[in-house]
């Protein structure tokens, strides 16, 4: 049983940790960071490079991040995670280790560690993509779910529409699994003015001349008479941003003027920008489409609160929740995303937050965002609807509060 007097002190894999994070990388930071006070936190992750090295979130959470071989931009082989786990435990001696699902070499490293101490998995998505390594991996996962003291999802939907996780496939006893929501930095919160249009083309000229995204018309013009479409995430495949690319190449069929009425921003990086520049330049909608790289931190909210619509096109289960959409749907902003039937339409409620479409659909696409391009009252109660969702359930508070009295369970089952 934990001593009451004294921090809980957690090993926690989250996964990875850089500048350019990923959905389940925000939610390790945002964790660790809400539990700083109450909680010991290490974060134990390999590099996405041969080089390792220390960090810390918040100033003061550790973050030790260890060389990797890192293969397809999601999975990354580090052996000395392994060797680094075993001594930080000789030198902590944790109570807990917090693991984050799909992830299997923090799930070889924690292998090494005690037995007996409890295993809490975080489980954010099945594996997808690599159906061949999991044929191998699957006997191993199995074993460590069944072990497990405690599994967390983000929605309801997380588990019913997991392989693993859902009644039928008998894996895990259904008290295990605890609904936890993800939550929102509440620097998306903020409030400001929406119908300011003022401030809103003054957010957006900053934006754009920070990270070029000037027209080559006049800019002014359109930026003054111009939709934003904002999309985001890394640019990989299961994202479904070349659906979206099309979609877009299919609206501007229906631009009769000179001058566009709507423009996507795509934000992010990955293994498939290359890519995803070339097809917007065969579908000729380079003056409709414009890449923005990597977004600092600090310029996120900005780009949602300059937006019109906000787009999750992602086209299978790897994603699972979609965080970026609760940053938008907390700035007010109506959401288009997917039906993937789990936490992703979870989040964005169809016809009340926004809309979804099929996944792939490129039909479909187009006309849910021409719908919310040609409706401006729609977009503001979408917007109204999401912004009050996330302030019901999504906020900081809730998610710290839940996983501290789950981490206070399981220690005095001890």
């Amino acid at each position: 049983m934990q001593n009451n007097d004294s921090k809980i002190k957690v090993l926690c894999f989250g996964r990875f940790y850089d500048v350019k994070k990923g959905g389940i990388e925000t939610h390790v930071e945002a964790l660790l960071e809400n539990l700083a006070d109450q909680v010991d936190f290490i974060n134990l992750v390999p590099s996405k490079t041969w080089s390792g090295g220390e960090t810390t979130i918040a100033e003061k959470i550790p973050v030790k991040i260890t060389p990797s071989w890192n293969v397809d931009g999601s999975l990354a082989i580090s052996p000395s995670l392994i060797f680094q786990a075993w001594k930080l435990h000789r030198q902590h001696k944790f109570d807990l280790i917090h693991l984050h699902f799909p992830d299997p070499m923090s799930h070889l490293a924690s292998m090494i560690l005690p037995s007996q101490i409890p295993r809490i998995i975080t489980w954010h998505a099945d594996i997808i993509r690599q159906q061949k390594a999991l044929k191998i991996y699957k006997p191993f996962l199995v074993n460590i779910l069944r072990k497990a003291a405690a599994i967390i999802v983000a929605t309801p939907k997380h588990a019913e529409s997991s392989a693993f996780l859902c009644k039928s496939a008998n894996i895990v006893e259904n008290q295990k699994i605890h609904v936890i929501p993800f939550c929102v930095n509440p620097i998306y919160l903020h409030e400001y003015n929406s119908d300011d249009a003022n401030l809103i083309l003054n957010i957006r000229k900053n934006l754009s001349q920070k990270y070029n995204l000037q027209n080559s018309q006049n800019s002014q013009n359109f930026h003054e008479n111009s939709k934003i479409i904002f999309s985001l995430g890394r640019h990989v495949s299961y994202k479904g941003f070349d659906v979206l690319l099309k979609a877009i190449a299919k609206l501007k069929q229906q631009i009769s003027q000179d001058l566009p009425k709507f423009q996507l921003w795509l934000g992010g990086e990955g293994i498939l920008t290359n890519d995803l520049k070339r097809l917007a330049d065969d579908l000729q909608i380079n003056d409709f489409v414009k890449f923005v790289g990597q977004i600092a931190d600090a310029d996120l909210p900005n780009f949602y609160r300059s937006c019109d619509i906000f787009c999750l096109p992602s086209i299978t289960k790897a994603e699972a929740f979609g965080i970026v959409q609760i940053e938008a749907m907390a700035c007010g902003k109506p959401v288009i995303s997917t039906r993937l039937n789990n936490g992703v339409d979870y989040v964005n409620q169809n016809e009340i937050t926004g809309l979804i479409v099929d996944p792939s659909n490129v039909e479909e696409l187009s006309a849910a965002i021409q719908k919310l391009l040609e409706n401006s009252d729609l977009c503001r109660k979408f917007g109204d609807n999401a912004k009050q969702r996330v302030q019901r359930e999504f906020l900081p508070s809730v998610m710290a509060q839940r996983t501290l009295d789950l981490y206070k369970k399981i220690l005095n089952k001890k």
